[in-house]
């Protein structure tokens, strides 16, 4: 290895060359690392500061998730950001937000970015509706009613908004708890959240 490195110091005698063993031998621009390094260095900063940035949850989540883990018999609960200044709570073993529900509602608000009354049907712990809501152009102005039927469901995504003044005051986001096999009660249910549904 030394002899190696003397010949490279030969050919590039401008540039400092370090030899450094690997699975495979690889040489490295002393230079170029240092630039490498700078850069990685940046990026870290970079994310330290985003986290930094990162919205605490909203005061009394921790309340809302310890009453919410006793009325589920001792399930685990976990209070998450779903989007910028909004979380949900959700189970920490079952069904969780993911990608597949941000880019639903990525294109739910790409399909009608100026509605002002979303509905969310089998709206489970409310990922869907509430990344929606958040992304709408009415801002404020847009509310949400979402229907689910599993009572597990229906509890994380009610105790979500109650904890969250940005949702619950005004009544600007509601969850029922209904099934759309019992037709006439989840219409009830709307009419009572003053919305109108139209079936066919």
């Amino acid at each position: 290895m030394a002899s190696l490195e003397a010949d490279l110091k030969g050919l590039y005698s401008n540039v400092p060359v370090t030899l450094r063993p690997t699975k495979r031998f690889v040489v490295f621009d002393f230079q170029l690392l240092q630039h490498h390094q700078a850069a990685t260095v940046k990026k870290k900063k970079a994310k330290s500061i985003r986290q930094q940035q990162r919205p605490e949850p909203p005061p009394g989540a921790e309340a809302a998730r310890l009453r919410m883990e006793q009325a589920l018999g001792g399930l685990a609960v976990t209070c998450d950001e779903l989007t910028t200044g909004t979380h949900v709570l959700q189970l920490r073993k079952g069904h969780r937000f993911s990608n597949d529900d941000l880019f639903t509602a990525w294109r739910a608000c790409h399909a009608a970015p100026l509605a002002a009354s979303l509905l969310d049907i089998g709206s489970g712990i409310g990922s869907v509706g509430l990344a929606t809501l958040a992304k709408m152009r009415r801002g404020k102005a847009a509310t949400l009613v979402g229907i689910e039927a599993q009572e597990i469901s229906f509890k994380l995504a009610s105790a979500s908004v109650a904890m969250q003044p940005h949702l619950r005051d005004n009544g600007r986001v509601r969850f029922l708890h209904g099934d759309l096999r019992d037709s006439d009660a989840v219409l009830a249910n709307l009419a009572g959240a003053g919305m109108e549904p139209h079936l066919p």
